[in-house]
């Protein structure tokens, strides 16, 4: 990041376990939760996007420069974003979680806009973020115990 030269990268995720090299122009590292991740244009997908350092098996420093967009703030990318994932629309979310699982949002702070009000049923939990597939994957973690009242609402 410091020379503003490409990194020639091969990545591997849970879903594709064999590594595939891109080429990534980096905008700055992002700690969360104990974990290290690279920002950056991603040529492959022709997009922003964020990888987790754990998971880059090669890296190599290629040749030439690019400029990091003008504006472009690591805190302010990830300020709507549900944990590290980013999407493109911000919403605001509400459902509820079943007594047996409630206690899985009381114990932790998924995002700073997280609120949460206690209900005989458990808890309704309340957040503004940006809509992304990993969020969806999230709340469908949670199967039958959660309200299937979710109130994705669209702001600016």
């Amino acid at each position: 990041m410091l020379f503003r030269s490409p990194l020639h990268i091969t990545y591997a995720t849970p879903r594709k376990p064999k590594p595939r090299s891109r080429v990534i122009h980096p905008f700055g590292m992002y700690l969360h939760q104990g974990a290290i991740y690279l920002v950056g244009w991603d040529s492959r997908s022709d997009e922003q996007r964020t990888f987790l350092v754990d998971r880059i098996r090669l890296a190599t420093l290629g040749s030439g420069r690019f400029e990091i967009p003008k504006g472009f703030d690591l805190n302010q990318y990830f300020e709507d974003a549900f944990g590290v994932f980013v999407g493109k629309e911000k919403i605001s979310l509400r459902f509820s979680l079943n007594r047996k699982v409630a206690h899985l949002l009381e114990e932790r702070r998924f995002h700073p806009t997280q609120q949460l009000r206690k209900t005989r049923a458990g808890v309704e939990v309340s957040m503004r973020v940006t809509d992304s597939p990993e969020l969806r994957s999230f709340l469908r973690s949670f199967g039958d115990r959660k309200s299937t009242r979710l109130n994705s609402s669209h702001t600016d």
